[in-house]
């Protein structure tokens, strides 16, 4: 028995049978504008819906023969009616497909489906994208997420020993103070100064050694001379076995350091504390 729905969406008419209405329990889509929609809720048992009769031409009358005489324009009548074209009949409205190898067509609960694995699948990556920003972060402030959670320390080690990298020590250079410092010239040895100054880690935790930066300046109190010292030229006989140390907590590191100053002509000076990738 052939039977028709309509799409609620677009209008259009399909032709639909039983077998279509059982395949995927009524639920089909639109193969014109793809909206899905149960076939049941516009069926209809009839099939004139789909026939679209053509209204022929009604037939000239016939005239009873006589014997009189046939006019041309009765002629010419009867020619034109003869030489009409009959109207091509209606195409046949489209029926609706339910073959699982029509991709054209596809069904609500195959949709959901695909569309709850496609959520799932992108859940996945986006989780295992969180995780690996979560690694680099670890990997980049693994110093701070040791000091900030002690706990974590041991985690940190091994995840570093199969990396190949180390545990820096915390660097606060606002917890590092110069305590002295003074700049004079050596009485016994013509044109080289000589800096004293004293450190101070004033932190509740062991820190890095920070770097120096002393800057000799003119009367006018205009650079003349920048150097950058590292903790092996300032921290003394042990400079190699400090290097790699930590500053201790509340400790103080004692500075002295004989500068070649020949020529620069220097009154001034001007010294800070900072760590490399850091702001001074």
């Amino acid at each position: 028995m052939k039977m028709s729905t309509r799409c609620p969406a677009c209008g259009t008419a399909f032709r639909i049978y039983p077998h279509h209405l059982a395949a995927r329990d009524g639920q089909v889509r639109c193969g014109r504008c793809t909206s899905i929609f149960d076939a049941r809720s516009a069926l209809a048992t009839e099939d004139a819906a789909f026939e679209r009769p053509v209204a022929a031409p009604a037939p000239p009358p016939v005239a009873t023969p006589s014997h009189a005489p046939v006019h041309a324009e009765t002629l010419a009548q009867v020619a034109a009616v003869a030489t009409q074209p009959v109207p091509a009949a209606a195409p046949p409205e489209p029926e609706i497909s339910v073959s699982d190898d029509d991709s054209e067509f596809e069904f609500g609960p195959r949709a959901r489906r695909r569309s709850r694995l496609a959520a799932a699948a992108w859940g996945a990556g986006a989780l295992v994208a969180a995780l690996a920003l979560a690694g680099q972060l670890a990997h980049a402030y693994r110093g701070e997420l040791a000091l900030a959670l002690p706990g974590s320390l041991p985690w940190l080690e091994a995840g570093c020993k199969r990396l190949g990298c180390t545990i820096p020590p915390p660097r606060r250079v606002d917890l590092l103070s110069i305590e002295a410092s003074e700049l004079a010239a050596e009485r016994t040895a013509p044109g080289v100064l000589t800096l004293t100054a004293a450190l101070r880690n004033r932190a509740a935790f062991a820190q890095a050694y920070p770097h120096l930066e002393l800057t000799l300046t003119d009367a006018a109190d205009q650079p003349v001379a920048r150097r950058v010292l590292d903790p092996r030229e300032y921290a003394g006989a042990d400079a190699a076995r400090r290097a790699g140390a930590a500053f201790p907590a509340g400790a103080e590191q004692p500075v002295r350091l004989h500068i070649d100053a020949a020529g620069l002509n220097a009154r001034g000076y001007r010294i800070f504390l900072f760590y490399p990738h850091q702001s001074r």
